[in-house]
């Protein structure tokens, strides 16, 4: 299930020397196993006719055989922009997607690598919060509520 989301984004940064690591750990993602016990399912049709199953996550497309070839074009594929320091880190900036797919998937994966104390809030169409804080090598997941004062 997805639907339309608003990401804030802050403090997300891999480190040039975890960038390896991470996307590694982008590419087992999509090793056939976790494929299909995480994502989702459907037929890849061409010409119009049903070719074979396939799986992916939603709204991401599935690298060649062999994984993606660096960070930036696996985050691309997860719709995220990055910004690369001169030294080689790797700042998660934007979501530039418009639906929420299986995004925890890709936090998990690549919270080993991440900085201490990076957010990513997510506002969806119904208003629901979530706010995910990496620390310690793990991804939190909080629920947000909005709190009314006079």
């Amino acid at each position: 299930m997805s639907y339309y989301i608003k990401m804030e984004i802050k403090n997300i940064v891999i480190l040039s020397d975890k960038v390896e690591g991470a996307l590694e750990a982008i590419n087992e993602l999509h090793e056939p196993m976790n494929l299909l016990r995480n994502a989702s399912s459907g037929t890849k049709r061409e010409a119009g006719r049903a070719i074979r199953e396939c799986r992916w996550y939603s709204w991401v497309n599935n690298p060649e055989d062999g994984g993606f070839d660096s960070i930036v074009k696996a985050l691309k594929e997860w719709n995220y922009a990055i910004d690369e320091s001169e030294e080689g880190d790797i700042h998660i900036s934007q979501f530039t997607g418009k639906k929420r797919g299986d995004d925890k998937y890709l936090y998990e994966a690549i919270a080993p690598f991440v900085n201490d104390g990076g957010t990513i809030k997510h506002i969806g169409d119904d208003e629901y919060m979530r706010r995910y804080i990496f620390n310690d090598g793990r991804v939190l997941k909080e629920k947000g509520v909005v709190v009314w004062e006079r």
